[in-house]
């Protein structure tokens, strides 16, 4: 039997959360501009995260 580390289960919660929200994002009727702004935003929020946790976590 396989056991799930916790990185391997971290990275699978995270991959269907991304799937479900560009999922959810496709779905809205909004104005492509708008669209693809919301995306990147959220996308430079979550890589400023990330990368302040690789710092903080060598510390």
């Amino acid at each position: 039997m396989l056991t799930l580390k916790r990185k391997n289960i971290t990275l699978g919660i995270l991959t269907v959360l991304g799937l479900a929200y560009f999922c959810t994002l496709s779905n809205l009727a909004i104005n492509p501009f708008w669209r693809g702004e919301i995306t990147l935003v959220s996308l430079q929020f979550f890589a400023i995260i990330y990368v302040t946790y690789l710092r903080w976590s060598h510390r």
